[in-house]
């Protein structure tokens, strides 16, 4: 018999109640570098330099969003709590504080894409191109993820995994209609690309939002809309930042290889 606090129907602390909770999460947090790589493989076929472009800027673009990433992987820990505890009807406070965080940061993510990328990129180079348009989308990602939160913290992680493999389906139908054009529209290259992360990464997250917004889920967790919670917030934030640092370091390094091996030329980064 399954009871309240345990995330699956396996004995819990066993390797099959981790691994089923673990593979969703993993799936997810790899899922846009498999949206950037599949983006790539299209790349090939419309330009080398494209290509190298996605290459270097994806990475600086996972610098910026690294840190808010991490603050709304959070949620999953929020969730998780107040589930093993049995407080049912708190569950959906901590979700909505992400995502009133992730709305109030779309600008933010806008305005500082447009101000760092001259510092990193040539003006209106496909590296900048593709920067400022993937950060443009950014926050689609984080409210994915604060919605897996979700899901993961109640373990229902399946849907976690069907709504990664439906956004990557939707990215590899979308990315060559907008990378190569159609009979009607333009072909956009890198632009394109990111267009198609983009939309995907948002189809993803209203998908989720949908689910979550579901009658069962709103009368047993009381998900609907929720107020803004300070308290909570700080909360969340506290041990949110310390773990977001360090990724952000992570990030910070990659992207710094990415930059090195660019300098030596275009063979060498391909």
């Amino acid at each position: 018999m399954r009871h309240n606090y345990q995330l699956t129907d396996h004995p819990v602390g066993s390797m099959r109640e981790i691994w089923a909770v673990s593979w969703p999460l993993m799936l997810s947090l790899s899922s846009t570098s498999l949206m950037t790589f599949a983006d790539r493989l299209y790349l090939t076929h419309f330009s080398l330099a494209a290509m190298n472009a996605v290459a270097c800027a994806s990475a600086f673009c996972f610098v910026l969003i690294a840190f808010p990433l991490t603050i709304c992987e959070i949620t999953g820990v929020f969730v998780g709590r107040l589930h093993g505890k049995n407080e049912s009807d708190q569950i959906g406070k901590p979700v909505w504080q992400m995502i009133w965080l992730v709305l109030l940061s779309w600008p933010l993510f806008m305005l500082m894409s447009r101000f760092v990328s001259p510092f990193l990129f040539a003006p209106e180079s496909d590296e900048a191109l593709y920067f400022v348009t993937s950060l443009d989308f950014g926050p689609f990602q984080l409210a994915s993820f604060a919605l897996m939160g979700f899901f993961l913290g109640t373990g229902k992680t399946k849907t976690i995994t069907l709504s990664t493999v439906l956004a990557n389906l939707l990215n590899l139908i979308l990315a060559p209609l907008f990378i190569f054009g159609t009979a009607i529209t333009p072909a956009l290259g890198v632009k394109g690309a990111a267009l198609a992360t983009g939309i995907s990464l948002g189809f993803q997250a209203f998908f989720l939002l949908f689910l979550l917004l579901q009658k069962k889920h709103r009368q047993r967790y009381h998900t609907y809309p929720c107020g803004i919670k300070p308290s909570l917030i700080k909360e969340m934030l506290t041990l949110a930042v310390p773990a977001g640092i360090g990724r952000t370091a992570e990030s910070v390094a990659h992207s710094l290889f990415f930059r090195i091996i660019a300098m030596a030329g275009a063979i060498e980064l391909t």
